[in-house]
């Protein structure tokens, strides 16, 4: 046994003893507070753990100086700060991806949280397949998540153990399968999404034209998401060859390219341009307008003016989504392959061979964006009469 000298008070060093052929490393500390002693044990690798009795701080120091002696030992199982734990890597796995440049990390902030929720911050070595198995139990018990939804939990915690994986050199648990079906999205004809367009552009009139250009986008280029859109600035749009580049995508180092119809292109020149820096889908900057109200356009906002749109026009269950995006392909396959229409969808170009093949590129996506514009005139008037009555409301 480790012995200490008879002292009532302060911190009392204990020096290591051999216990049989081991030699003991590490020490036993005393602290006196005004509940009675305490005792530490510190260890080489930042080891620092309290007791309340003599004898389970001894146990302990034991045990360390076992597991070293057969090598099994690792420090970072018993730090304090406990740089394994579950809550301790899921913090600086977000941080990880926000340095990255990964832009929305809202979802995998909280799938994360489900499950720092759940194991706490328990290291994250004795988490194992049967843990993760009562993990994904416990959220179709308590929770009314979609098979989707718990799909997509899981990959998050799977690309998560990954990093962790290569970061602090540790194996990946086998993953519970996780099975769904997807449910099919509600969609519109081509008619039916022109006039609810239409319907847009006429309560929009005296609000923000902008409003009904960036839904007739969505529903004109499936490549392109409403999150992407409203995230396009005026840097980014080149009026001269008709495009606009998007970089706000998920992946941060590949860009899409939008090919503007001719039309189009009319329509961004009727508006009020900005600074290079300002958001193209923007609210007014009109003294008096509410914090809510100025700057970008927020992420439901297209998909607020849609559903009011719908509600005017009796249509129901159609989001934003369906209604343009999931629409548009549908009707694009009476006229394209599955492969052309994937090709315009995707938009991606990470080559340099790219500006040999510009304008062949160009025009087969415009071609395909022309066959998916909603079938109704465009009033170029409909944008000047909205910009003249909205500087007069100024």
């Amino acid at each position: 046994m480790l012995m200490t000298s008879a002292h009532n008070s302060g911190i009392v060093s204990l020096t290591s003893k051999r216990r049989g052929s081991m030699v003991m490393k590490g020490g036993i500390y005393r602290r006196d507070g005004a509940t009675g002693p305490r005792w530490v044990v510190r260890y080489p690798g930042k080891i620092w753990r309290r007791f309340r009795s003599y004898e389970d701080a001894e146990t302990f120091l034991i045990a360390l100086n076992f597991k070293s002696q057969e090598g099994t030992l690792d420090p970072r199982d018993y730090r304090a700060d406990a740089p394994l734990g579950m809550e301790t890597l899921a913090r600086k796995w977000l941080e990880y991806r926000v340095d990255s440049g990964v832009r929305d990390t809202r979802h995998a902030k909280a799938h994360m949280g489900r499950a720092v929720a759940f194991f706490g911050n328990a290291n994250i070595k004795a988490i194992g397949a049967g843990e993760l198995e009562d993990f994904f139990a416990c959220l179709r018990r308590s929770t009314d998540l979609s098979g989707k939804s718990l799909h997509n939990i899981r990959t998050t915690l799977h690309t998560f153990w990954g990093w962790v994986a290569r970061r602090e050199r540790i194996e990946i648990p086998v993953f519970p399968e996780i099975r769904f079906t997807l449910g099919w999205r509600k969609i519109v004809d081509k008619d039916t999404q022109a006039r609810i367009i239409e319907e847009v552009r006429s309560i929009t009139r005296d609000v923000n034209p902008r409003i009904y250009i960036g839904i007739l986008w969505l529903a004109t280029y499936p490549s392109v998401r409403p999150l992407e859109l409203i995230h396009v600035r005026e840097q980014d749009v080149d009026l001269a060859n008709g495009l606009i580049t998007i970089t706000h995508n998920k992946v941060p180092t590949q860009y899409k390219r939008l090919y503007l119809l001719p039309e189009d292109v009319d329509l961004v020149r009727a508006l009020p341009r900005g600074l290079p820096g300002a958001y193209l889908f923007r609210h007014d900057a009109r003294p008096g307008l509410p914090a809510s109200q100025r700057g970008r356009f927020g992420r439901d906002y297209f998909y607020r003016w849609w559903r009011r749109a719908c509600g005017n026009l009796g249509v129901q269950g159609v989001d934003l989504y369906g209604g343009t995006r999931h629409s548009t392909v549908t009707a694009l396959g009476e006229h394209f392959s599955p492969e052309e229409i994937m090709g315009n969808g995707s938009g991606h170009t990470t080559n340099k061979a790219f500006a040999r093949y510009f304008q062949i590129h160009a025009d087969q996506r415009r071609a395909i964006s022309a066959h998916a514009r909603p079938a109704h005139h465009l009033h170029m008037e409909f944008v000047r009469v909205g910009i003249r009555k909205r500087l007069k409301k100024g």
